[in-house]
């Protein structure tokens, strides 16, 4: 149904948790995901990965809402929302203007190294841009999803938090290496990311 996973707990990174949208209830799943996290919320940035691998809702912007609804309700935390470039018209406007978007979109899928401003970056406002699935580091031997989050440490800090609920999410400006190791697509599955500039 979904997958969750953390990076960073004990370690000065930025840490993330995200479930993978199964498409089936969106308030089961946001519970689902909620009971698996613990107390990492309030820790780590929370995430909903919206693709369309294994996903029933595909396509209805109205489940994306209403997950991310669920877990503001539930948490006073506002999730980032993954998205692929192509598909972030399913979006919908009411989760554009409160939860920040991590928008996929590669210039080709040749290996690359980390990039600091990747092709089109900010193109779509986005908090956060995954630039390739073919990220090649230092010290890994393997694929890499890198990604730029586009604000400060405070930002980061700031959107794992609960907020009002009218606050919006911070606006990003300076971009941050950010690496989400890849992983094999599982049921229950694991994801991490940070920052140079925090680890």
């Amino acid at each position: 149904m979904a997958r969750a996973g953390a990076g960073g707990r004990g370690h000065r990174q930025g840490a993330g948790l995200y479930h993978y949208a199964g498409g089936y209830n969106a308030t089961a799943e946001a519970d689902w995901f909620l009971a698996q996290i613990g107390d990492y919320v309030g820790r780590a940035v929370l995430v909903l990965d919206w693709e369309s691998n294994q996903n029933a809702a595909w396509g209805n912007g109205g489940w994306v809402l209403q997950f991310v609804q669920r877990i503001h309700d539930r948490t006073r935390v506002w999730p980032l929302v993954y998205v692929q470039a192509s598909a972030i018209r399913q979006i919908p406007q009411q989760v554009w203007d409160t939860c920040g978007l991590w928008v996929a979109q590669y210039a080709s899928m040749s290996p690359t190294g980390y990039q600091s401003n990747p092709w089109l970056l900010g193109a779509y406002g986005e908090a956060m841009r995954q630039y390739t699935s073919t990220g090649r580091l230092p010290g890994y031997s393997g694929n890499l999803d890198l990604n730029v989050f586009r604000g400060e440490r405070w930002q980061w800090t700031r959107t794992r938090r609960a907020t009002a609920r009218n606050d919006r999410p911070p606006r990003c400006r300076r971009p941050l290496l950010a690496v989400r190791r890849r992983r094999r697509r599982t049921r229950a599955g694991s994801a991490s990311w940070c920052s140079p500039a925090t680890a």
